[in-house]
Parts: C-alpha cells; structure tokens; sequence
C-alpha cells in the first residue's frame, strides 16, 4: 500500500485505528482487558484502517501495548504516584482506573 493508498492521513486516523484494536481485543473472550467505548470511538472508519493494514491485522501488538502501559500505570499507583499523564492517549478514555492502593 503507498502513502497515498493509505486511509491513515491524520493523527485522528490513528486514534480511530487504536481504539479498533481496542474494540477487538475487548470482544475476546479471553481479552486481556475491555474497552466498553472503543467500538462507538473507532467508528467504521478505524475497522476500514485495522482490514487495510499490511501487516499485523489482528493488532497483537496493541494488546501487548495496552497491556504494557496498564500494568506500569498500575505499579506506578501501588509505589505512591498520585498523578498520570497519558500523553499518547488520543480516543483512550479506559484508562481512568479505579484503583484502591
């Protein structure tokens, strides 16, 4: 696919893109976390970009992502950090953890 194929054009494209990887690791029954909004967020447009991706179509490598930030987010609240800045967060409303440490 060429630059110009691509129906990746903005930083909104890829927000929509995210939250569609979130939206099918969520619809897993064994997902490793859930994202009760993705769906609604990623829009038909962000599916349209995870079927034209050339590579990596199941988005492994945002589960693994997610999962990552989750659990150093997590860590980082147990340890005493009362503030958490997600400056890639985009369309990610998930991460507003209910946390009782």
């Amino acid at each position: 696919m060429t630059r110009k194929q691509s129906l990746i054009s903005d930083v909104t494209d890829t927000a929509r893109l995210v939250a569609a990887y979130r939206a099918i690791e969520s619809d897993r029954p064994d997902a490793l976390f859930t994202d009760p909004l993705a769906r609604a967020l990623a829009g038909e447009e962000g599916f349209a970009m995870t079927r034209a991706q050339p590579i990596a179509r199941s988005g492994w490598w945002m589960t693994a992502r997610t999962k990552l930030i989750d659990y150093l987010v997590l860590a980082a609240l147990d340890e005493g950090c009362n503030r958490v800045v997600n400056l890639a967060a985009a369309l990610c409303v998930r991460l507003v953890v209910s946390h009782s440490g």
